[in-house]
């Protein structure tokens, strides 16, 4: 629905990343990109989340999520809305 596989990493695998964007996708579509860090998801800490919690979340179809994501230097505010991927 989401059109983005995720990896953990760091310290006590807390840190939350894109690993894969799938094109034409809503994650595409929201902007995220490969590599990205994930620091929040519809207001909750990324870190707070376990992976299952997030993949739950991101098989909603037609849910929307604000996401806080660090890319760089740079924090970055996106919105997702999940859908059927073709």
């Amino acid at each position: 629905m989401s059109g983005i596989s995720l990896r953990v990493e760091g310290k006590n695998f807390k840190t939350l990343k894109a690993h894969r964007i799938i094109e034409n996708s809503p994650a595409s579509e929201a902007g995220l990109r490969e590599g990205d860090e994930i620091a929040a998801i519809g207001g909750q800490p990324a870190s707070s989340l376990t992976l299952n919690h997030i993949y739950q979340m991101f098989k909603q179809e037609g849910r929307e999520y604000d996401m806080s994501i660090i890319r760089g230097r740079e924090r970055l505010q996106v919105k997702i809305k999940l859908r059927r991927l073709a």
